[in-house]
């Protein structure tokens, strides 16, 4: 199967019997594992220029959230490929957000939001990328990975035995194992943000600020608006206390004045939000002076105090 007439890959006669096969056997959902530059998106790329190429309806689940190649970094994204194919150039159908461009610590959103867009797919054909974390606590995130989306096939990208472990733990799945491109070159760290910097111009490009009646809103696997409401300088905050705890509580603040956001001093439209019971316009602190003035905060009658740093940092309360 040829997919690359402009002969901008090195396409192994492996990649050409592995898209053949996935093809011919109908192997539907086709989960990519490999190491950091073994080639990964560029087999993604060729395996669905190949199925485009006969004429099968392609989805592409972009789960390398650090080296995103269709939507912005930080979050798993669906997306329906044309050919020729180029990710970069696909309006995305759906996110998931994730929060980080690494997987660590990101294991669950990581894992639930791939499976998910996964699902949600259509067509013929459903290609995931994944990340280069493959060993110790990536070995983990991968075995989870697989459960969760269940793939029809896997195709492993290695150049020697790397990937044995997932391999063999996954041994009930269909493996297709293939070598890498010769053209497979890493990337330094200055690469990297180099080219998340370019992502998120791309993705933003054109984007206009949002004014979000707060009520209308829901919050989800978030501490925000978890506790009781208080007002410090207009603004209000939620308490964040540990009742049942023998600590000492502390309060986060749950929003934050920046320039990206909103303007200091605008006002937010809030409704009936932490049990307050009212709505009213909830107003982001404008900026302080250098001399950094205390302000009293009223939690159910008991007074708190919190010292200012700037408009941008959050307001760290304690008892």
């Amino acid at each position: 199967m040829t997919a690359d007439p402009a002969g901008k890959l090195d396409v192994p006669p492996a990649w050409e019997a592995a898209a053949e096969e996935i093809f011919q056997r109908r192997l539907r959902t086709v989960l990519v594992v490999g190491e950091a530059a073994v080639g990964k998106s560029s087999f993604c790329r060729y395996l669905a220029g190949a199925l485009l190429a006969r004429q099968a309806q392609v989805a592409f689940v972009d789960a390398d959230i650090g080296q995103s190649n269709m939507g912005p970094p930080a979050a798993v994204t669906l997306g329906y490929p044309d050919s020729p194919v180029d990710f970069a150039a696909v309006v995305p159908a759906a996110y998931s957000f994730v929060g980080s461009t690494s997987p660590i610590g990101r294991f669950l959103p990581l894992v639930i939001g791939t499976a998910r867009l996964a699902r949600e797919a259509q067509g013929a054909f459903v290609i995931v990328d994944t990340t280069g974390l493959v060993h110790e606590a990536g070995r983990v995130l991968k075995n989870y990975k697989i459960e969760a989306v269940g793939p029809d096939v896997i195709v492993a990208i290695e150049r020697r035995s790397e990937l044995a472990a997932i391999r063999m733990a996954n041994r009930h799945v269909p493996i297709i194992k293939i070598e890498p491109s010769r053209r497979a070159h890493g990337k330094d760290d200055y690469d990297k943000i180099d080219t998340r910097r370019r992502s998120y111009a791309r993705h933003f490009a054109g984007a206009t600020l949002l004014d979000l009646p707060l009520a209308s809103l829901i919050f989800q696997r978030t501490l925000l608006f978890a506790g009781d409401p208080i007002e410090l300088e207009g603004a209000m905050l939620f308490w964040l206390s540990a009742r049942r705890s023998r600590r000492r509580p502390t309060a986060s603040f749950c929003l934050q004045a920046s320039s990206a956001i909103c303007s200091p001093g605008s006002p937010m439209r809030a409704g009936a939000v932490g049990g307050s019971g009212s709505s009213s316009a909830l107003t982001l602190p404008k900026a302080r002076s250098q001399s950094r003035p205390r302000s009293s905060a009223t939690r159910s009658g008991s007074s708190s105090s919190a010292t200012s740093t700037s408009p941008r940092t959050a307001a760290s309360l304690e008892r």
